[in-house]
């Protein structure tokens, strides 16, 4: 099994930059890192990264993106994931998947510090 932390984030958005950073920083395991602005999701990697976060597809969806719209949630999963995995900027993010699969969106270091210090999987200083 490995004990790489996946780190799935967009380099195009600052709180994602900032968020990584701390990540690779804290990380104890090493970390897989994937950039949806480079390297985009297939939908059967959405898909099973909604079931890994427990949550609807829907759930996906950067609600601060520019590009965001209600109507988006409204139509089928299937549709929502060809919009998901067409343009990255829609998916929410960072999320890290830990090496036992256990998903989480993560919030900003500034936001919620307590967060970082929750997860076993990181060092504590």
């Amino acid at each position: 099994m490995k004990h790489e932390l996946k780190i799935i984030y967009n380099s195009e958005k600052k709180s994602d930059r900032e968020t990584y950073a701390v990540l690779k920083a804290i990380s104890i395991g090493g970390t897989d890192d994937l950039d949806v602005q480079y390297n985009a999701l297939t939908e059967t990697e959405l898909d099973r990264l909604a079931s890994q976060l427990q949550v609807k597809i829907g759930d996906l969806f950067d609600k601060e993106s520019d590009k965001y719209s209600k109507e988006m949630t409204m139509i089928s999963d299937a549709d929502q994931l060809l919009f998901l995995q067409a343009d990255a900027t829609l998916l929410k993010t960072p999320i890290i998947i830990r090496p036992d699969g256990i998903a989480s969106f993560v919030p900003p270091p500034t936001v919620v510090p307590e967060f970082y210090k929750s997860l076993n999987y990181f060092a504590h200083g």
